[in-house]
């Protein structure tokens, strides 16, 4: 697994090292940036999938199998899940939440 990581101090480096992750760094600055970097690393036994998580999502234990049972229908692009935002957000994140929701 990558974790790609814009510099952060929050001891985001030292769990992915626990969980023997490979990090690499990112000074773009900007999500797409980020997820270009994590991109140009990737190699896997999964072909051409790329999982994308971000620091503020918090994940059921088994979304990465689930993910990847999904991808077994040779028909599947993409899969996504819930965008579920915290009490504590801001009203626009809910907000966003709301429009994907209307858009799916």
């Amino acid at each position: 697994m990558i974790i790609v990581d814009g510099h952060s101090r929050d001891g985001t480096v030292k769990i992915a090292e626990k969980y023997r992750c490979r990090v690499v760094y990112e000074d773009v600055g900007q999500l797409v940036g980020a997820r270009n970097i994590g991109v140009e690393h990737s190699r896997g036994d999964y072909g051409d999938h790329i999982v994308f998580t971000d620091a503020d999502c918090v994940a059921d234990m088994d979304w990465l199998k689930n993910l990847i049972r999904e991808f077994k229908d040779e028909s599947v692009a993409s899969v996504g899940g819930p965008n579920i935002t915290p009490r504590d957000d801001t009203e626009f994140a809910k907000y966003v939440v709301v429009v994907f929701r209307v858009l799916k």
